[in-house]
């Protein structure tokens, strides 16, 4: 017969393993020809997809799937020498120390339903993401903690006119700027500048850790 202690262990060992697998990623068989969203190359291949898909490898025909704490979609995904950062639905930014190997969850706030739609890191330890509605995280530490920022100075004159007739109101103000704000789309780095490119034409630079300004298109 088994012990009460022994069925009591048996029951808390299914009941991780249940909580583990509804939280990672599924093993796909078919996983390669799944919806796949973005890639990262150097020395390995990092591709990211469709119900928390990761495949990772050296060369396209030995890509394998990698088991990840999330299922839900990767639209980016970033390396920066064996550190890579992958985002998505669920505000989620994922972390490898080891090129895609294994992944650690660095944050995540289903309760925003808005996906983060681009991530960069211009070293290892300062990194942006965006996303929709004007999300936008940064992080100075390589992703140990993420800081929110948002951008009024992006919006035309007529928007940043009447936020400016509201911020006496903080959270009103907060709260108007995050629906009056556009999707951010992607990032790119060069020469010291970060830009960001976005929903209707947007466009901004910044340094660094600067504040954003549209430039004109």
């Amino acid at each position: 017969m088994i012990s009460n202690f022994k069925k009591a262990s048996l029951v808390g060992l299914v009941a991780f393993s249940a909580l583990v697998s509804a939280n990672s990623s599924y093993q796909a068989p078919l996983v390669k020809e799944s919806l796949l969203l973005d890639i990262a190359l150097a020395d390995n291949i990092i591709i990211v997809g469709e119900r928390g898909h990761i495949l990772t490898g050296t060369t396209q025909q030995n890509l394998i799937q990698v088991s990840v704490p999330t299922k839900t979609t990767l639209t980016a995904v970033t390396l920066f020498g064996t550190n890579a950062w992958a985002v998505g639905h669920d505000a989620s930014i994922l972390h490898s120390s080891d090129a895609g190997k294994t992944w650690q969850l660095q944050l995540s706030m289903p309760e925003l339903d808005r996906p983060f739609l681009d991530v960069l890191f211009m070293n290892d330890k300062v990194g942006v993401a965006v996303g929709a509605y004007g999300l936008f995280y940064r992080t100075v530490d390589g992703g140990i903690t993420w800081q929110k920022e948002m951008y009024a100075s992006v919006l035309p004159q007529d928007d940043i006119d009447y936020l400016d007739s509201i911020k006496d109101d903080p959270a009103f103000y907060e709260e108007e700027l995050s629906f009056i704000l556009p999707h951010f789309n992607r990032l790119s780095y060069a020469k010291g500048k970060l830009y960001m490119a976005g929903e209707a034409g947007l466009l901004a630079l910044s340094g660094v850790l600067g504040t954003f300004r549209p430039l004109k298109t």
